[in-house]
């Protein structure tokens, strides 16, 4: 994906692709007299490309800078970005937290073997900010919430909801009923924070959050490292999660016995069973068995 162009997803949401080393998409918002910003990027340097791609749009003035969880490629950019901005008030509490810490090389592998850390978030700040005894600016928050709030851009409303799931109990999606596109973030990742370093998901939280995006009058669905989808795109990507939930912790079944299972449906339905294929089930067979622990 090449991450230096804007997309158009509709007439008035513009998105910067995600890219290499966890850069999430970076969404734009225009309504007639505001803009609204969703999530920061993983560093200014992230930060600055969205920005320098907006300048050359005709858009109306950025208002808002909204966050769609506490992860630091969602918001290590946000000291760049001189807008209001928004977050569940427990991603405002993990920043507050975040913004203590020491991000050197040797402060960071030090919380990875504590297990407060995990080694994705180790390698990809080494990687987005090169310099061993680097000093990250943690931006601060001016408006939290704790279930929902409303932003008016003028013609269109963003609705910010705060939905949960594995992935961090604070992720929050952002709903523009005008335009019939949710944005979710990361809510539909596993929970990368285990002790163990294992990742899982838990049908009690996935399978609920899955029928509350569901149930949104929406037809693009926007996951923040991936490409847009359409609602039945959404739907058939939901109900492999559900299949594969289903078969774990219903009907109890390992993991060669599912991956099994998993390959027939495609060869019934004439998908192409390739690596990419086998590593995505085999990764998210693993999330659910991890889920049982």
């Amino acid at each position: 994906m090449n991450q230096s162009k804007l997309k158009e997803l509709t007439s008035k949401i513009y998105y910067l692709p995600f890219g290499e080393n966890y850069r999430p998409n970076l969404v734009a918002i225009v309504g007639a007299q505001i803009t609204l910003l969703v999530d920061a990027g993983n560093s200014p340097k992230h930060a600055k490309l969205f920005l320098e791609e907006l300048s050359k749009c005709d858009i109306a003035p950025i208002k808002y800078v909204a966050l769609t969880h506490w992860h630091w490629d969602h918001h290590f950019g946000l000291a760049a970005m001189n807008f209001t901005s928004i977050a569940h008030f427990k991603t405002k509490e993990k920043m507050v937290e975040l913004s203590h810490f020491s991000w050197d090389d040797e402060s960071i592998q030090k919380r990875v073997e504590e297990g407060t850390e995990n080694i994705f978030v180790r390698d990809g700040i080494k990687q987005e900010f090169p310099e061993a005894n680097r000093t990250i600016q943690i931006g601060t928050i001016d408006i939290s919430f704790t279930e929902k709030l409303e932003i008016q851009l003028g013609d269109l409303f963003c609705i910010i909801e705060n939905v949960g799931g594995d992935h961090s109990s604070d992720s929050s999606i952002i709903f523009v009923p005008e335009e019939k596109v949710v944005l979710t973030g990361d809510c539909l990742s596993p929970n990368p924070y285990r002790k163990d370093g294992k990742i899982e998901y838990r049908t009690e939280k996935l399978f609920p959050l899955i029928d509350k995006l569901k149930s949104y009058n929406a037809e693009y669905y926007v996951n923040s490292h991936g490409l847009p989808m359409t609602r039945t795109t959404f739907e058939k990507w939901c109900q492999e999660f559900i299949l594969i939930g289903s078969l774990v912790e219903k009907q109890n079944k390992q993991f060669e016995e599912i991956l099994s299972e998993l390959k027939n449906k495609a060869h019934k339905e004439n998908k192409a069973i390739d690596d990419s294929w086998l590593e995505e089930k085999s990764f998210i067979i693993q999330a659910f068995l991890n889920g049982l622990d």
